[in-house]
C-alpha cells in the first residue's frame, strides 16, 4: 500500500495537547499535494449523460420483465380458470356416476331379494306341483262339462247366407227334441285341421245346460240320402 506522507509540525505539539492517538496534518501541504499517478479524475460534464442513460436502460428492462411478468401471469390466470372449469365439469360427472351407482346398487338389492324369494319357493316345489296337478284336474273337468253342453253335426251341406239358428230349429222339429234359442249359447261352422279336405265343415252348438246328444241321419234332416264327400257317396 503506497501512503502520503505527512509533515508534522513541532510548534503545533508543542501549543497544543495532544491527545494519545491524535495528530496534526498541516492543510497547506495536503492542497498543494498532488494527487498519486493512478487516480485519474473525469470532468462532471461527461459523468451525467451516462447516468442518464443507465437509467433510461434500467427503465427500459424493468418495463420489459414487467410486460413479460404481466403476460406470463395473464396466460397462467387463463390456464387456472381452465383448470377450474374442468375440474367442476368432473365433479358433475363424479355425481352422475355416484348417482348411477347408487340407483344400480338399489336395483341389484331388489333383484337379489327377488332371487331370494323364488329360491324359496323353489324349495317348496312340491306344493306347487300338487296344486298344479289339482288345478289341471279342475280344467279337465271344465272342458268335459262344456262338451256335454255342445252338440256337433258332421256331413251337413254348407250353403251361402244359410242361417244355422234357422237350420237349428228345424232339426229340432225333426227329431222332436224342443229347444229354444234361449238355450243356445253359440253355434257356428269348425273349419276343418286339414285345409285340403272338402267335405262341409261341422255345425258346433253350445248350450247353457245341457241336452242330449243324439246321433241324427239325414232323413231325420230331411235331406236326401246321398250326400257327395271326396267323390264318394256317403250313406245313410
Amino acid at each position: 500500500m503506497t501512503t502520503v506522507n505527512s509533515t508534522f509540525t513541532q510548534e503545533c505539539e508543542t501549543e497544543q495537547d495532544l491527545r494519545p492517538g491524535e495528530m496534526s496534518i498541516n492543510e497547506s501541504f495536503i492542497e498543494n499535494e498532488s494527487p498519486p499517478s493512478y487516480i485519474t479524475f473525469r470532468k462532471g460534464s461527461s459523468v451525467i449523460p451516462a447516468i442518464s442513460d443507465l437509467q433510461q436502460e434500467f427503465k427500459t428492462l424493468q418495463s420489459s420483465l414487467l410486460n413479460r411478468l404481466d403476460s406470463w401471469f395473464s396466460k397462467q390466470e387463463t390456464k387456472f380458470n381452465t383448470l377450474l372449469n374442468d375440474f367442476d365439469e368432473i365433479k358433475t360427472k363424479l355425481k352422475f356416476i355416484s348417482d348411477k351407482y347408487d340407483d344400480l346398487d338399489k336395483r341389484t338389492h331388489d333383484v337379489s331379494k327377488r332371487v331370494s324369494r323364488i329360491e324359496q319357493q323353489l324349495k317348496s316345489k312340491p306344493v306347487f306341483e300338487a296344486r298344479i296337478s289339482e288345478l289341471e284336474t279342475k280344467l279337465a273337468e271344465f272342458e268335459q262339462k262344456s262338451r256335454n253342453c255342445n252338440i256337433e253335426i258332421s256331413n251337413l251341406p254348407e250353403k251361402r247366407s244359410e242361417n244355422l239358428i234357422q237350420i237349428q230349429e228345424n232339426i229340432a222339429k225333426v227329431i222332436k227334441q224342443p229347444i229354444s234359442t234361449k238355450d243356445i249359447v253359440t253355434i257356428h261352422r269348425v273349419p276343418h285341421m286339414n285345409p285340403k279336405i272338402s267335405r262341409p265343415k261341422n255345425l258346433r252348438e253350445n248350450f247353457y245346460k245341457g241336452h242330449i246328444p243324439i246321433r241324427l241321419n239325414t232323413q231325420q234332416f230331411s235331406l236326401s240320402i246321398e250326400i257327395k264327400s271326396h267323390g264318394r257317396e256317403i250313406a245313410d
